[in-house]
Formats: C-alpha cells, sequence, structure tokens
C-alpha cells in the first residue's frame, strides 16, 4: 500500500495501479485504494480512467463524501457541470463540514456567471470554519459583482490566515490593478514572484503596469 503511495505521490499511475492491486490482495480497503487511484489519475490529466475508479470507490463505499468531492472535481474538469454539482451536493450531504466542497461548488457558479450565488456559498463555508474558508474566491466573485471593497476585505482574510497563499497575493494584485493602484500592485506580484518565479502570468500583468 505504501509503495502505491510513494508512486501516487511520483505520479506514476502504473506503477501505483500496479502496488495498490498488490495491496488490495492482501487485505487493505479497496474503497480506499480505488479512491487513491482516481487521485493519480486525475493528477495525470486522464480524467475518464479517474471518474470510474472514483465510481468504482463508492460502489463499495457509497459513504464517502471524499470520494463524492474527488469524483464531482473529475466531473468538473469534463466540463460536465451538472454531474459534478450532484457529485458535491451528495458529499455534503454526507459531511457537511467538508469545506473544500463549498468552495468546488462556489467555482461551478463562478464558471456559470452566478457571481451572487457563489458569495453565499462561500459564506456559508466562512461561517462554519473561518479559517478554512475560501476567501479568494469570495474575493474574485466579488470583483465580478464590482464590489472592490469587500474583494479587498475578503483577500486580505485569506493573506491573514495563510500568509504563504500564492493565489491570494497573485488576486490581490489583479484587484489593486483594477484600481489603478499601480505600485501596490507591484508589490503584491513581487511577493507571489518570490513565492513562484515561474508564474507566467504575473509577468504579464507587470508589463500592463509599465
Amino acid at each position: 500500500f505504501f509503495r502505491g503511495e510513494y508512486f501516487a505521490e511520483t505520479n506514476n499511475p502504473a506503477k501505483a495501479k500496479e502496488y495498490y492491486a498488490l495491496a488490495s490482495r492482501v487485505g487493505a480497503q479497496i474503497d480506499i485504494i480505488q479512491e487513491m487511484l482516481g487521485i493519480v489519475y486525475q493528477k495525470n490529466e486522464n480524467i475518464d480512467e479517474s471518474i470510474q475508479t472514483y465510481l468504482n470507490a463508492l460502489k463499495l463505499n457509497p459513504h464517502s463524501a471524499e470520494a463524492y468531492n474527488n469524483l464531482g472535481a473529475a466531473y468538473s474538469k469534463k466540463g460536465m457541470l451538472e454531474e459534478a454539482k450532484k457529485s458535491y451536493e451528495t458529499a455534503l450531504e454526507i459531511n457537511p463540514r467538508l469545506m473544500s466542497v463549498y468552495s468546488n461548488i462556489a467555482s461551478i457558479h463562478y464558471v456559470k456567471g452566478e457571481y451572487e450565488k457563489a458569495v453565499q456559498i462561500y459564506l456559508k463555508a466562512a461561517s462554519l470554519d473561518a479559517r478554512e474558508a475560501d476567501y479568494v474566491g469570495l474575493a474574485m466573485s466579488y470583483m465580478k459583482l464590482g464590489l472592490k471593497d469587500k474583494a479587498e476585505e475578503a483577500v486580505k482574510l485569506e493573506m491573514a490566515y495563510n500568509p504563504g497563499s500564492e493565489r491570494a497575493y497573485y488576486t490581490y494584485g489583479n484587484l489593486l490593478l483594477e484600481l489603478k493602484k499601480f505600485p501596490e500592485a507591484m508589490e503584491a506580484y513581487k511577493k507571489v514572484l518570490e513565492m513562484n518565479p515561474a508564474n507566467d502570468r504575473v509577468y504579464n500583468n507587470i508589463g500592463v503596469i509599465y
């Protein structure tokens, strides 16, 4: 099993599958193995295989909120948004405090241009667990609604809770760029590049400032 985990973490799906199969023969939980395999396939963009593997896991354990959440993410990658939403909703029925599900549902509304609904779901998550809420997603939804003050409040909360969040500083830089606060935007983008010098989107935005 642990060798399977190693190959899963090093993005080697063939080897991971081989060792997970061996683990299942000696009594390891097959549903967990199927979930782990699904994650491996998803990381390697083998989405169809990932979906089937999550479905296999759910046949074995239909009460796994994590498997439904992962299945929803795989459906979402395929553009199957309604199927994704149903999977996420089932995950919440099983475990209403699985915080990542709220962000995933909200992101579907965001993609569909339903920004008010996205905000409602992000705020619901924040009311359940302030530290684990997705304030960047909330900020981006506020930005789409033209509520820049609320967007700034939200992204600053993310930076306070997660000071190492590249995504938070990138979103903050974008907000400052929209507000034409160019020196402040530059500082935010510099922070992103300290964390990830390979972030090409930042260089494009810095080019806009100049």
